[in-house]
Order: structure tokens, then sequence, then C-alpha cells
């Protein structure tokens, strides 16, 4: 799936996909893995350590627990829950509360206010001053 999404973007993109490692690509995802794994975990010093490394770890648990319902084959279920749909667009929406976690716990206010964009009825994008708890002056956002 990796190898696909990188090959098509990089025919969208008019540029070569992964080609150089193996025969046609063939051995990008074990490059890929061995990069991830010897890559530096690097954690802010202002933000909580603990919360921190496990906010992508409860994100990746609950995706996997929401593919747990779907069966393998007829005689091989992970999970038979008569709320499969249910316990579905639950757990696909846990991973957006361990990023909302991750956000706080970075304390910016930048990065925990996201991007307050939203399309006016008239559709245009308007812009509001705003100002930093400490009083520092912002550009403004926009509503």
């Amino acid at each position: 799936m990796s190898f696909g999404e990188r090959r098509l973007l990089g025919l969208f993109q008019n540029r070569y996909g992964p080609n150089r490692v193996g025969w046609g690509g063939s051995l990008q995802l074990v490059a890929d893995m061995i990069k991830m794994f010897f890559k530096e975990d690097w954690i802010p010093k202002f933000s909580d350590r603990v919360i921190f490394t496990l906010a992508p770890m409860i994100a990746f648990t609950s995706l996997l627990l929401s593919f747990a319902i779907v069966p393998v084959s007829p005689n091989w279920v992970v999970a038979d829950l008569n709320i499969g749909i249910l316990f579905f667009l639950m757990m696909a929406g846990l991973a957006v509360y361990a990023g909302a976690v991750r956000r706080l716990v970075e304390q910016q206010q930048i990065l925990a206010a996201g991007r307050d964009a939203r399309v006016c009825p008239d559709g245009e994008l308007r812009s509001v001053p705003w100002s930093f708890p400490d009083g520092r002056g912002g550009a403004g956002r926009f509503i």
C-alpha cells in the first residue's frame, strides 16, 4: 500500500517514485522501517514526557482496535460484537482525543488552538485580531 501510494504520488508530481532500493523500489518499505527505527525521539523540554509518548500509542491502539471487528475469514473473527459499527466509530474517534491531549501537553497556544479558519456564510474568510495570554499581540485569526 505504501509503495503503491509513493509510486502514484511520484507520478502525479512528475518525479521519480521510490525506485532506488531493490528491484523497482521493492525494498523501499524495509529501508523506511530501518530509518524510522534509528530516528531520534525528540521531546520538548516544556512538555510532559509521559503523555507526550503515550499520545501516539493511544492513537495507534485505537486505530488497531477499530479494525478488530472486521472478520478475517468466515471462521476467524477477532471480535464478534453486536454493536460493531458503533465500536468502529468510537475507536476511530478516540484517535482525535489523543492528538488533542498531545497538543495541550505541549503548552503552546498556537498548536493547541489549531487552525481556526472557517468559511463565513458569504464565502469570505474574515480575520479578527487576537492576543496571547501574556499580552503579546497577534496578527489575527480567521473565523
